[in-house]
């Protein structure tokens, strides 16, 4: 089974969203249709960053596929998107996989892309237009679960949160898996300069589990901001794992 087969029997089958008690009775979305992941690229379970994006929730008129379960499938939408889009976020993504895999369509193939709240609240104007409430989150993030228990089914390893400041309190509801703990490697309040702009930036780690450390990111939206420089920042970040394991390497090798 894929890992979107995976997912989708999770919003499905186990949760019942938008079905459960905590959707229908507590949740005030005003439109109750679960965005499943945007996308989850073939090469995705391979690649050893195992890069995951996070947005924040998609607007109700994306044209998306209806699902009898009365989810929503979404991914000839991002992959559209994602060819010929010209809004910030598309165009920057297109940009940060470029510099970190060689090509826009390699990186594609190796990345996912989800929500943070799966159904929608706003419809129409810009894709920052994002007025979910704080029971929304409450529901959807904390109470339900929803994004916890898609991280451990996707087990990524390097996590970037578009997000902006909005949802820093709820990242503490992301560790998926048990023995899992948070440590900032960055502080919260860190602001980096993106060209002449303030960017937000917040660079975190979930240790413990069986699982290496993940590195987080959770960095403020494109929008406004020159793409060459916000695309090379965040490709520097996400490339520099593999640059610190280098240099691990280089010094713990034996001399010749």
């Amino acid at each position: 089974m894929s890992l979107f087969a995976e997912i989708a029997a999770l919003y499905e089958r186990e949760l019942r969203i938008p079905e459960n008690n905590v959707c229908r009775l507590r949740c005030d979305a005003r439109y109750k249709s679960p965005l499943l992941p945007w996308h989850v690229g073939e090469g995705y379970a391979a690649d050893a960053r195992r890069l995951l994006f996070i947005r924040r929730p998609h607007l109700r008129d994306e044209p998306v596929e209806d699902r009898p379960a009365g989810t929503l499938d979404g991914r000839a939408t991002a992959d559209r998107h994602f060819r010929t889009q010209p809004w910030p976020f598309w165009r920057s993504l297109r940009e940060i996989l470029k510099r970190v895999y060689g090509s826009e369509r390699e990186g594609w193939r190796r990345v996912a892309l989800t929500t943070i709240v799966k159904c929608a609240t706003s419809s129409g104007g810009p894709e920052s237009n994002d007025r979910t409430s704080a029971t929304t989150k409450l529901c959807c993030i904390q109470q339900v679960g929803v994004i916890r228990q898609e991280l451990a089914i996707l087990e990524p390893r390097t996590i970037v949160l578009l997000l902006g400041k909005g949802y820093d309190d709820w990242l503490k509801e992301l560790l998926w898996a048990r023995g899992q703990e948070w440590r900032d490697t960055a502080g919260r309040s860190r602001v980096r300069l993106c060209g002449d702009v303030p960017l937000s930036w917040w660079e975190r780690e979930i240790a413990g589990g069986r699982a290496a450390p993940v590195r987080l990111l959770r960095v403020g939206d494109p929008g406004g901001r020159p793409l060459a420089a916000y695309a090379a920042m965040l490709a520097g970040w996400i490339a520099g794992e593999e640059a610190q394991a280098a240099v691990r390497a280089r010094q713990g090798a034996p001399r010749r």
